[in-house]
């Protein structure tokens, strides 16, 4: 798997984001190289998962990042009269 997705990040131009348009132009790319079907297949399917995993990594990274700063707020908040 780290062969496809090393092979497909360095097609990418260098901006690295991965759309369906640029996944099939890889795809066209290896079938030219003289690449089996099933083997473009199996690297298309890993390098599409995980550009969804990164996705939701970074979103969860955002999540913890939100939680943890409003955490703080409170907790550095002058305590209210009550």
């Amino acid at each position: 798997m780290r062969r496809h997705l090393r092979s497909i990040y360095e097609y990418l131009p260098p901006d690295k984001a991965l759309t369906k348009k640029k996944l099939e132009r890889w795809r066209q790319a290896l079938l030219d190289r003289g690449l089996s079907v099933r083997t473009i297949e199996t690297a298309a399917t890993s390098a599409w998962r995980t550009r969804f995993v990164v996705r939701a990594r970074k979103k969860a990274e955002n999540w913890v990042k939100d939680d943890a700063e409003r955490l703080l707020a409170l907790l550095n908040a002058p305590e209210q009269a009550g």
